[in-house]
């Protein structure tokens, strides 16, 4: 549309300040404050409409954010020894106010139709008036803690604990009333890693998780009846350094509980019955071929499922449990070749692939796999001054980014930039 408008203004104020009082002891300090002003308008919806030879333009969005944000954040950490081991300990508490109003147009209603044969823009469409419908007030205080102990010269073992007393109110400003809810979460992490030689190091990790189905400032009237999601993840791992690089393989397990799900034997109640699960492997490897030349991969191999969902289809439940969560890839990688071939300047070529995803949660249908390869070629005129020729897409491939049943979302065929990026 003509007046679209995609706006972000981000004011962020902060105050550090450090404390050595001993070579064994530092302090650190920090306050903040964030103002955030942004503001967001365009038609979200085209539909091809043949009978008409247009585009069916919908869904005219605007959405306007006003967030204000303190906090203050502060860590003492010391160095001693603990049973005649090297002990490290960090411990600190984190305190902030979130005050946030949402501005939209809600229900984002009206269409007007485009002739692809005389195709221009059109004027936002806004039904119901842009103005504030509600408003949340967040207020969160943390403690934590880690350990990092010594074992031996080669075996470390880090420790974690951190607790959350979470409170948030929200303001319907369109009908009256709101709710308050508080969170009360506490998490722990427990981790080790051993120096197998001085270049090959291995490790291993465990942590369990909190958090909330979505944003916790723009918790829902509806979401106001459920717990913070829980969940755990573990991983394990090894990287090795080498006079021409170095490379990691990790292998992980994540699962998320509490998930929003249809009751089977209700299917108009949605309850927090649901889980999700990740697991997976991935590698990166790092090599220097050459005088001034590099190359980057990376690969990642996964198994997303559902481990228990149960979805509202009509007036039924439907059983999803087993199948592959919408969206997600479980195939990618990723290689980089970069190339200084004189000084200031450097060429790089790159090339990537994301697998097939599933566009719906039946998994009945899906989105097809793309590769797609980038160039640029940069030089760094000055050292607060670099201009980078860039080739997106090199190959003009046609794929999509994301998709759902109804639309899918065209990457950008071959397209040719400057830029130029200027530091002071």
């Amino acid at each position: 549309v003509q007046d679209a408008r995609l706006r972000y203004r981000d004011d962020l104020t902060r105050l550090r300040v450090e404390w050595a009082p001993s070579e064994h002891l530092a302090v650190v300090n920090e306050s903040y404050y964030l103002r955030s002003d942004r503001n967001w308008r365009n038609a979200e919806a085209y539909a091809w409409r043949p009978d008409e030879r247009a585009i069916e333009l919908s869904d005219f969005i605007e959405i306007r954010h006003l967030q204000t944000q303190r906090g203050n954040r502060t860590h003492a950490v010391t160095s001693h020894r603990l049973f005649g081991l090297e002990n490290r300990v960090a411990v600190g508490f984190d305190l902030n106010r979130i005050d946030f109003e949402h501005i939209n147009n809600s229900p984002y209603g009206g269409a007007l139709l485009v002739d692809v044969d005389q195709p221009g823009l059109r004027a936002f469409v806004n039904l119901a008036g842009t103005y504030p419908r509600y408003g949340t007030d967040s207020r969160q205080f943390s403690l934590f803690a880690e350990d990092r102990l010594s074992l031996t010269q080669r075996w470390t073992l880090v420790t974690g604990l951190r607790h959350d007393e979470i409170e948030v109110e929200r303001a319907d400003l369109v009908n009256g009333g709101g709710f308050e809810k508080r969170f009360h979460p506490t998490n722990w992490r427990i981790g080790t890693v051993f120096a197998v030689t001085p270049t090959l190091a291995a490790y291993g990790q465990y942590a369990t998780h909190a958090g909330h189905l979505g944003s916790l400032i723009t918790t829902s009237a509806s979401q106001a009846q459920y717990d913070l999601s829980t969940g755990e993840q573990w991983e394990i791992g090894i990287k090795h350094g080498f006079a021409g690089g170095e490379w990691t393989l990790a292998a992980y397990d994540i699962t998320r509980r509490k998930l929003l799900s249809t009751d089977p034997d209700e299917p108009s109640v949605t309850q927090q019955i649901g889980a999700q699960s990740s697991r997976g492997i991935e590698g990166t490897l790092a090599l220097r071929l050459a005088q001034g030349l590099r190359l980057d991969a990376n690969v990642a191999v996964l198994e997303a499922r559902y481990e228990d969902f149960v979805e509202r289809v009509g007036d039924q439940a439907v059983d999803r449990s087993g199948n592959t969560p919408r969206g997600i890839p479980e195939r990618t990688a990723n290689l980089w070749l970069r190339w200084a071939f004189h000084e200031g300047w450097q060429a790089s070529a790159g090339w990537r692939y994301v697998g097939s995803r599933y566009v719906n949660n039946a998994n009945d249908r899906r989105v097809g796999s793309y590769n797609t390869a980038d160039l640029n070629v940069s030089w760094r005129a000055t050292d607060n001054v670099t201009a980078t020729v860039r080739l997106d897409n090199a190959f003009d491939r046609i794929y999509s980014t994301s998709a759902s049943t109804s639309q899918w979302l065209l990457a950008r065929p071959r397209t040719l930039s400057l830029w130029v990026d200027a530091y002071f």
